[in-house]
């Protein structure tokens, strides 16, 4: 025998309420914890992002020089095209 006290009925099944709270310990609907989810991962992936960069900055370096190399090559090459027209047109050779 049951020796709680209920003003409900005993044919009446009580459901459970699933509380869902956010980070700062706060009630939230689903939407509201949903996204506070989300700001943490977020928080949480750029934190490491941040980690590696700070580790192995001699890649993020060779990655940089690498980009500006081929943008310099990729000017010289459009150069040079240029240069080579002018020179077939000054001399009358023509495509």
């Amino acid at each position: 025998m049951n020796n709680q006290l209920s003003f409900l009925s005993d044919s009446k099944q009580l459901e459970r309420r699933k509380h869902r709270r956010v980070s700062n310990g706060q009630f939230a609907t689903q939407e509201q914890a949903e996204f506070d989810k989300m700001k943490r991962e977020r928080d949480y992936y750029k934190h490491m992002y941040e980690v590696e960069k700070r580790r192995n900055p001699s890649i993020v370096n060779l990655l940089r020089i690498r980009d500006e190399e081929i943008i310099r090559l990729k000017r010289l090459k459009h150069e040079i095209q240029e240069e080579m027209h002018s020179l077939q047109e000054r001399i009358g050779l023509h495509h």
